[in-house]
């Protein structure tokens, strides 16, 4: 293969198969795999009813499902259906600001409104316009929906809040729109909040599951055929060299290799966000090759799954400061047993138990929970536990060496002050020293400065009574 080869094969157009911790998005969809019986599934309930439910684990892979599967899926299944109404899907998920006005916006980019359009109407009139005027039809997919909450404490008879207007949407028959929110295990109960103002809204739901060892080894095999077809780079794959990933992420075998005791768990799930790093990863080592042979030797020589892994961990708990790093440690202490094993614990005791206030804990617990980080997870009321069982040798060890730095760092600091403390109390004797000597010197001189006063007064004395031939002769 020339240097030219070589150059378009890595050129910035062909990005990884592999995304990491990322979710997938909409122009990935053709990396994702694995998920193809949950696509279809889903986007015929979307079809099929004016709301449905997602939920699942938190990094379960609901957002990758949703824009690298159901979007693409149903954008194809949609545009060969020419009968149909003319229709856009709208996937959204910035609840951190003003979710009305944002989501707004982007339904008025998505079809096209005419800003003075906009200016008048909230959201409930802006679907309208689309179904009315422009008769379309409306597919909204509502993502990470836990993070409404989250962010907002919106009254729900309140016609210009977000929560009002869902409402609107939800029960307008006459609007062509079909909803979709998905959101977090821990926060399903949290819709409650809209059971007294939606009828239907747990009437569908559905929940998305882990991948099972087939699924997973189609999300390992898929993007290396796929990138393969596409632009004609040779790739090879051990198989050895698969079923080690596997093994590697599986909970069930992590816990037997490490001796621990695994609770009541199905041994066939795995977690996508840590196969797409491990094999991120790999892909990072072999490319550039005019073979990218990716070889079960490299994963052994680069740490194995769990030693990849424990990189993660490592270079995460890198990116916070010394404090936070202390108060993580107390946190995996509870976290994390001396057995590998990990225990729940809620946000109210894990503040306590580390001297921090709830809204501090709360903001770190959301960033070790966080897509890039994926070092916990959220569990319903308010609980806690790390991500993944393959997590918790690299806590051990990582906050096992954190304590010992800790406990040698206090030691180093006790002798230093102890060292300090000795100079202090040898400077302290010089200073009592040298003041004793200045007193002395002071006291001679004291005493000399009388000798000489007596000695002159004495003098003086004399010259009165003695006769002046012999004071001069005293003088000479």
């Amino acid at each position: 293969m020339s240097h030219d080869d070589l150059e378009s094969l890595n050129s910035p157009e062909q990005e990884s198969p592999y995304v990491g911790l990322s979710a997938f998005e909409e122009h990935q969809a053709k990396y994702f795999f694995g998920r193809e019986r949950d696509i279809r599934l889903i986007s015929d309930n979307l079809r099929a009813h004016r709301l449905t439910i997602l939920y699942g684990p938190s990094g379960v892979g609901k957002s990758s499902v949703l824009q690298a599967g159901v979007m693409s899926y149903l954008k194809g299944f949609l545009q060969k259906r020419k009968h149909l109404k003319p229709s856009k899907l709208i996937f959204f998920n910035n609840w951190r600001d003003n979710p009305h006005e944002d989501l707004c916006q982007e339904l008025s980019r998505a079809f096209g409104l005419p800003e003075q359009e906009l200016s008048n109407l909230n959201l409930f009139g802006v679907v309208k316009y689309i179904n009315q005027d422009l008769d379309q039809q409306v597919y909204l997919l509502l993502d990470q929906f836990e993070e409404y909450f989250l962010y907002h404490q919106e009254d729900i008879h309140n016609p210009q809040s977000f929560a009002y207007q869902l409402v609107q949407l939800c029960n307008e028959s006459q609007l062509n729109i079909n909803l979709l929110i998905s959101l977090r295990e821990d926060g399903f109960a949290l819709l409650d909040r809209f059971k007294g103002s939606i009828p239907s809204l747990f009437d569908n739901y559905l929940r998305l599951d882990k991948l099972d060892r087939a699924s997973a080894s189609r999300a390992i095999r898929g993007p290396l055929e796929e990138y393969e077809k596409e632009y004609g780079q040779k790739i090879a794959l051990d198989d050895t060299l698969l079923e080690a990933v596997l093994d590697g992420i599986n909970a069930a075998k992590v816990a037997e290799a490490q001796g621990g005791f695994l609770q009541a768990r199905a041994e066939d799930e795995y977690e996508a966000p840590l196969l797409q790093l491990i094999m991120q990863r790999l892909w990072q080592d072999a490319e550039g090759q005019p073979v990218i042979h990716l070889q079960h030797e490299r994963l052994q020589a680069l740490g194995g799954a769990q030693g990849l892994i424990q990189q993660h961990f490592s270079k995460v708990m890198q990116s916070f400061d010394p404090a936070t790093q202390k108060i993580c440690a107390r946190i995996f202490k509870m976290l994390v047993t001396a057995s590998r094993s990990k225990i729940a614990h809620s946000l109210e005791d894990l503040a306590k138990e580390t001297l921090t206030s709830e809204q501090e804990m709360q903001k770190l617990l959301i960033e070790l929970s966080s897509g890039k980080n994926r070092i916990l997870r959220a569990l319903p009321n308010q609980k806690y536990e790390i991500y993944h069982d393959t997590l918790a040798n690299a806590i051990y060890l990582w906050r096992s060496n954190f304590e010992a730095k800790e406990e040698e760092a206090k030691k180093l600091e006790e002798k230093l002050e102890e060292e300090r403390q000795a100079q202090r109390e040898r400077e302290q004797v010089l200073r009592e020293a040298q003041l004793d000597a200045e007193a002395k010197l002071k006291e001679r001189q004291f005493k000399l400065q009388r000798r000489i006063s007596w000695l002159v007064g004495l003098l003086a004395a004399l010259a009165v009574f003695l006769p002046l031939d012999f004071i001069k002769v005293i003088r000479l």
